[in-house]
C-alpha cells in the first residue's frame, strides 16, 4: 500500500469529519452552512474490510481468528476518531 493512498485517505477522513463537527455549530458557520455540511453524516464510503483486517492483523502481529471467533463482513455501525 503506498503512502501516497494512505495520506489521501487520511486527509479525506479528517475533512469528513471536520465538516460533520461544523455541521453541529450553525451558530458558529451558519444555518445554510450547517445545514450543507450536515449531509456529510450520512455520504461517508465504507471503509474497506480487507483493508480493516489487514491493519488489525499487522497491529495484533496474528491472524484475527486467533483473538476473535467472529468478526462480521457487514459494517453495523460508524465511529470517528476526531469527536
Amino acid at each position: 500500500m503506498s503512502s501516497i493512498f494512505l495520506v489521501t485517505c487520511f486527509w479525506t477522513l479528517v475533512a469528513d469529519a471536520v465538516g460533520q463537527s461544523l455541521s453541529t455549530r450553525p451558530d458558529i458557520i451558519g444555518f445554510p452552512m450547517s445545514k450543507a455540511l450536515s449531509e456529510f453524516h450520512d455520504q461517508i464510503p465504507p471503509f474497506p474490510q480487507e483493508l480493516a483486517m489487514k491493519i488489525i492483523e499487522e497491529e495484533l502481529g496474528s491472524p484475527v481468528e486467533t483473538f476473535f471467533r467472529h468478526i462480521s463482513e457487514e459494517a453495523i455501525a460508524a465511529a470517528s476518531f476526531f469527536k
